[in-house]
């Protein structure tokens, strides 16, 4: 009966902002948030790796667990100990202008 889809519609669209502040509000997904752009640009690397690594595929569940924790530890650490300082470098740079570069002296 397709009478239903509309209220449940309504009741759906109404509770998604109750929804959507506590999910933001979620660490883990915070951190998945965070970690996500260096997660994207790992995973490819990882992918070709597994596959031309002669890796048994007789476990792929094994595999594919190993893959995804491998690569969030990873993309983690790209994200600590280069994206964080990037950004921090880059903002201070056009916060400052040049000089901050340079060390601060006029030349």
């Amino acid at each position: 009966d397709h009478t239903m889809i509309a209220p449940i519609f309504m009741l759906f669209c109404l509770g998604l902002p109750c929804l959507g502040a506590k999910l933001l509000r979620c660490r883990f997904l915070s951190f998945l948030g965070d970690v996500s752009y260096s997660a994207y640009l790992l995973h490819i690397i990882f992918v070709i790796l597994i596959h031309y690594g002669g890796r048994n595929w007789d476990s792929i569940v094994g595999t594919l667990f190993g893959y995804v924790i491998f690569t969030y530890v990873t993309a983690y650490f790209c994200y600590r100990y280069f994206e964080t300082p990037m950004r921090r470098i880059v903002r201070n740079f056009f916060m400052n202008g040049c000089n901050s570069v340079k060390g601060g002296k006029n030349e």
